[in-house]
């Protein structure tokens, strides 16, 4: 079975700690259903979270021409939401990797948007806390940077200066 770290040295990252990576792929069904096996992905999930919001601030604060606050703000929430994640997850096929409880896998988790988000932001979050911002950078910025662009049109409305 390929796990998250085949994924990382087949895209050409050392590992160094494996079991982050286990660990951002383990559901919260799944590790109630197997008391021991390691900690859920809800602190990685945080820490993902985290790292994207730095990410497409600075992603944002470059982009030329550049845009207002309330703009970023706007875009930012565009491309950095559920939705958005979920469709990454799957495109990146780290779906395959998430490891659910029985019930979960029977009601459709494994497509469940909320679900594929959170573990994308795990599994950035364990790339993070693995092997820093420089190559959660190279990763985002060959997936998720693409969204800007897409999400961008002529037209950001800027909700917090609208009257």
């Amino acid at each position: 079975m390929r796990t998250l770290v085949d994924w990382m040295k087949e895209n050409g990252f050392r590992v160094k700690d494996e079991s982050i990576y286990e660990e951002a792929c383990m559901h919260s069904s799944y590790v109630n259903e197997h008391p021991h096996s390691v900690d859920n992905n809800e602190r990685l999930e945080f820490m993902g979270d985290a790292v994207l919001q730095v990410w497409s601030a600075d992603q944002l604060m470059h982009m030329k021409p550049t845009l207002r606050e309330g703009q970023m703000t706007t875009l930012r929430a565009q491309v950095v939401c559920e939705s958005s994640l979920a469709r990454l997850n799957q495109q990146l096929g780290w779906y395959e990797f998430l490891l659910l409880g029985v019930g979960e896998e029977k009601t459709g988790g494994r497509q469940r948007p909320s679900i594929l988000a959170d573990h994308f932001e795990a599994c950035i979050g364990a790339i993070y806390l693995d092997q820093g911002y420089g190559v959660c950078n190279k990763i985002l910025n060959k997936y998720m940077k693409p969204l800007f662009k897409e999400n961008k049109g002529d037209d950001v409305t800027d909700y917090k200066t609208q009257s």
